[in-house]
């Protein structure tokens, strides 16, 4: 079957509703699923640039994205009720990593802008909504190397931490909510070429992975440092793939178990971590991969999943919303590992 890569968002609102959100072509489309009102399509905005998020904030659902016309627009959603309304008097520049999130009962909007002058920089915008006004700060200044990288909103609730590229190196950087300033940035890799990212946090553990570019191939890299009241310190660095085209690493936590799953062709594939990342387990690929139909989409909920803990998730959609590559190792494939990958725990599921 197929690997699609259309922006997906799925959020659940209460024990009842679910919405997912796609971005195909230049439509966004919404698909509402109530127990007791059943379900609806419905497509709400038919001139969408390439980009959209939304959030979720006292079961109201807000969405933004830059139409055809470059303004900045927000959906707000709720039930079968939808307004919009326009957060730009102006024409933008075309706007990149749009990202929308809540923190600490505020709500932020972040993007990327191309540099007028420089085509290989970008700046990094944040809006924070305070007392109904947007308060504007700017990030940092970035160098694209050969593509346009991620930009990564943590999972904390309490703070706005931010990930990205400045070159082929991956910084970190925190909003101080109290002082309302940006922090200094913290290095987080090498130089070496590198493509995607993802991050998660965990207590006072932060889990990156990357895909690491190398003798012509990309492999997925996991780091995992701790975090104190100096910063943050490397404590395990791993490649955990063959080296071939592995992309779209994804992290994930289910009942204490650390799961790392990524794509590589159609196929998913993944490894787990019963130590917080010390040692690993062996490298599966689950054969669901190879008949189903499947996205990465993002996960956005007021409420945690139980026991577990992500931000992204390989999964399929109607009729059978499911998450793929991690769980009860059930119609996998043990692919084996080469030997500088050598060295994993025997799973115990």
């Amino acid at each position: 079957m197929a690997f699609y890569n259309d922006q997906v968002i799925i959020i659940p609102v209460g024990q009842e509703e679910i919405y997912i959100f796609k971005l195909i072509k230049e439509e966004i489309i919404m698909d509402y699923y109530n127990i007791k009102e059943g379900n609806r399509q419905e497509v709400l905005v038919t001139d969408a640039l390439k980009e959209f998020d939304a959030m979720v904030d006292e079961g109201r659902i807000y969405l933004i994205y830059q139409n055809k016309a470059y303004y900045l627009k927000m959906l707000i959603i709720d039930s079968k009720n939808v307004e919009e309304i326009s957060l730009s008097e102006v024409k933008l520049p075309r706007l990149y990593e749009l990202k929308l999130k809540k923190i600490d009962k505020h709500h932020n909007i972040l993007y990327m802008v191309r540099d007028g002058e420089r085509e290989d920089y970008f700046h990094i915008h944040h809006y924070l909504l305070v007392d109904e006004k947007w308060e504007s700060y700017q990030v940092a200044e970035v160098r694209v190397a050969k593509v346009l990288n991620p930009l990564i909103c943590l999972n904390n609730q309490d703070k706005l931490s931010l990930a990205y590229y400045h070159g082929n190196k991956i910084h970190l950087q925190e909003f101080n909510l109290e002082e309302k300033r940006w922090m200094e940035a913290i290095g987080l890799t090498d130089e070496g070429e590198k493509l995607y990212l993802d991050l998660l946090e965990d207590g006072n553990l932060l889990h990156l992975a990357y895909a690491q570019y190398e003798d012509n191939n990309f492999s997925i890299k996991y780091k995992k440092f701790t975090r104190d009241s100096i910063g943050y310190h490397l404590e395990e660095e791993k490649l955990l793939s063959n080296e071939g085209n592995a992309s779209h690493p994804t992290l994930l936590i289910q009942a204490g178990v650390l799961w790392l799953v990524w794509k590589e062709s159609l196929n998913l594939l993944s490894r787990y971590s019963l130590d917080q990342g010390q040692s690993w387990s062996p490298l599966y690929l689950w054969k669901d991969s190879k008949a189903l139909d499947y996205y990465r989409y993002k996960y956005v909920s007021e409420r945690d999943i139980k026991d577990t803990k992500f931000k992204y998730s390989f999964g399929t959609l109607y009729p059978d919303v499911k998450l793929l590559g991690f769980g009860a190792l059930e119609n996998v494939e043990e692919i084996p590992v080469k030997k500088k990958n050598r060295g994993y725990i025997i799973p115990r599921f």
